[in-house]
């Protein structure tokens, strides 16, 4: 486990009370050092020496631990009152608080369930936001581009006024590229197209 920093995260009176009322009447004592080991298991997926809490155990049963005296906070709690517990070092103690306000507000769950930490959020984010996947699919692009050196002289655009092959599209598409080329612009900028439905709409794309 780790070393208590010196900040102090508090629960009050209300707080215990919903905690009580959720989980079982226990002293003030056996709640904060309940929550004290909750706190920990949380910071550090690791509970006291000797005690083997996973993510689905209950916080009532630590509650049970601790009131048997199978499980103590070691030195987690503080302040005579029994009401504060010692931040866990390197954890923003506001971010404590937090965990320790959804525990009172939500005391009958497992201790797997805390709100994760803004490091833990932000990785499990970057995880959801991981889109990269290997390309399978050939582009439009390069589709066409590959009928193009196959089948040079085959129709491949026709619109109300004419028909173009895959050899003309294609010259007619890098002589736009050139023009824009010359025009400043580059690869992946954005360039608006104003035709109506015809052959050089296709070719603009």
């Amino acid at each position: 486990m780790m070393e208590p920093d010196s900040g102090l995260v508090r629960l009050s009176p209300a707080q215990l009370t919903r905690i009580r009322r959720g989980a079982g009447d226990h002293s003030d004592r056996t709640l904060i050092e309940a929550c004290a080991i909750g706190l920990a298991y949380w910071a550090t997926g690791r509970g006291p020496a000797g005690t083997d809490l996973t993510p689905g155990t209950p916080f009532t049963d630590v509650l049970g631990l601790v009131t048997n005296g199978v499980m103590s906070p070691r030195g987690w709690e503080a302040d005579a009152d029994a009401r504060s517990v010692t931040v866990p070092k390197g954890v923003d103690r506001t971010e404590a608080q937090l965990v320790l306000d959804d525990l009172a507000d939500f005391p009958d769950r497992p201790i797997g369930t805390l709100a994760q930490g803004g490091a833990a959020r932000l990785e499990a984010l970057a995880g959801w936001n991981e889109t990269r996947a290997d390309r399978v699919r050939p582009t439009v692009m390069e589709l066409f581009r590959e009928q193009a050196r196959l089948r040079p002289d085959a129709v491949a655009i026709v619109d109300e006024q004419r028909s173009l092959t895959y050899r003309e599209a294609a010259d007619r598409s890098a002589q736009l590229a050139h023009h824009l080329i010359e025009r400043g612009h580059g690869p992946e900028q954005v360039v608006g197209i104003s035709q109506g439905r015809s052959a050089e709409m296709v070719i603009g794309l």
